[in-house]
């Protein structure tokens, strides 16, 4: 059926156009830690960065409703070096 191949290409697109932003993500960072000296491997980098997470806490209220309060932890040394890389060395063209 027509409607179903169209569909089907529809979520092919949105997949392969979130894959493809992803990976221009992934190599920004990598390029601004290798203009930084730090040249890992991307598994090395989700290991190391692994030991950041994020906290959620669940309430229930006296009427019965559920508060959800999300936190971040408090980042390592190195996790912050990561983000204070990512975030502030401006990409050499």
């Amino acid at each position: 059926n027509y409607q179903k191949v169209c569909e089907r290409i529809g979520r092919l697109k949105e997949k392969y156009s979130k894959a493809v932003i992803g990976y221009h993500i992934l190599h920004t960072i990598r390029t601004r830690l290798k203009q930084a000296g730090l040249n890992y491997r991307w598994e090395t980098i989700r290991k190391l960065l692994s030991t950041h997470g994020r906290v959620t806490t669940r309430l229930k209220t006296e009427s019965g409703k559920t508060i959800y309060i999300r936190k971040c932890s408090e980042p390592e040394p190195f996790p912050k070096t990561i983000y204070w890389i990512i975030y502030h060395v401006n990409l050499k063209r």
